[in-house]
């Protein structure tokens, strides 16, 4: 599983001289949680968050919200992933940087965002996916077990029949018919062993 597959590709962005009540109002207007900010070059240069606004732009003593420009609060380095890269590799960044979202950046450009809540919904349905195949799986197992077993079953029984044969005298119609007769018996209580049938 890779980045690319699973990131968010719409991105919203906000300009690092923008002021925190523009990007508060860009994120009520987008329904995101995040916005990536971009220099005047448009290089992601860093994250601004719902709770970024919360603690560093509305609590103490910070500037009016409409003064305040958002790279006095935003959370920088950016941290990033590149779109190749495994879902694995992700979450070990998040782990280890304590961040829950990454930048998807290609060749210096935002391409996409991945979050710990994406990661989540790809873990759980992995796991749904593993769920309904395990039992088919077991089934699957338990047939092959099955046939290899009977198959084996089998070969002894025609190797008897051959030993038997082969020491009799003579083949008189009442001794093969007896002997196919015991060989179709024991055939049928193997398929039996294995939930099927002879018509």
């Amino acid at each position: 599983m890779i980045v690319s597959d699973y990131a968010t590709r719409t991105v919203q962005t906000v300009h690092q001289d923008e002021t925190v009540q523009a990007c508060a109002a860009a994120l009520e207007r987008s329904a995101v949680g995040c916005l990536i900010v971009l220099d005047a070059e448009e290089r992601p240069v860093g994250i601004v968050t719902d709770r970024d606004l919360t603690v560093r732009a509305l609590a103490g003593s910070a500037p009016q919200p409409d003064q305040l420009p958002v790279h006095q609060v935003m959370s920088e380095p950016l941290e990033d992933i590149a779109p190749g890269d495994s879902v694995e590799n992700a979450l070990n960044h998040m782990r280890t940087s304590g961040h829950r979202r990454l930048a998807v950046c290609d060749e210096g450009k935002v391409v996409g965002l991945l979050s710990i809540d994406d990661v989540l919904d790809i873990l759980s349905e992995s796991l749904h996916e593993l769920a309904t195949e395990m039992p088919e799986k077991r089934r699957q197992a338990i047939r092959e077990a099955r046939v290899h077993h009977a198959r084996e079953d089998l070969e002894d029984i025609y190797d008897d029949v051959r030993d038997k044969l082969r020491k009799t005298s003579w083949y008189s119609r009442e001794v093969l018919f007896n002997e196919i007769d015991s060989v179709r018996e024991r055939l049928k209580k193997t398929l039996e062993s294995m939930d099927m049938h002879l018509p």
